[in-house]
């Protein structure tokens, strides 16, 4: 079965790896064990990757975060040019709200 992989970066990292020392993370042989698990016979054909760069000015540890992440982005792109793609978004620190209904006659 071909599959397409989505990854939350900003998830999978703090949800996931913040604390750990797994910073490094393959993604390709992460996601080719669980799917082999499931179904022997699946590849995977694409890695959608969403992430944000991060803000050197507000992460715990400052520029060498930010240099880190991009260290990492890099190996990605390099290992696994054509299975890997980085979209990146905005992170943003402004408080988001939820749209008002408003009923219409």
């Amino acid at each position: 079965m071909k599959t397409i992989v989505y990854v939350d970066g900003f998830n999978l990292f703090y949800g996931c790896l913040k604390h750990s020392d797994d910073k490094w993370l393959d993604l390709i042989k992460l996601f080719n064990r669980i799917l082999n698990e499931q179904d022997p016979t699946a590849e995977i054909v694409k890695i959608k990757f969403f992430t944000a760069d991060i803000r050197a000015k507000i992460a715990s540890h400052g520029q060498l975060a930010q240099q880190a992440q991009q260290s990492y982005h890099r190996a990605l792109e390099r290992l696994y040019a054509d299975k890997i793609d980085i979209i990146k978004g905005n992170f943003s620190l402004d408080k988001a709200n939820m749209p008002k209904y408003k009923k219409t006659y």
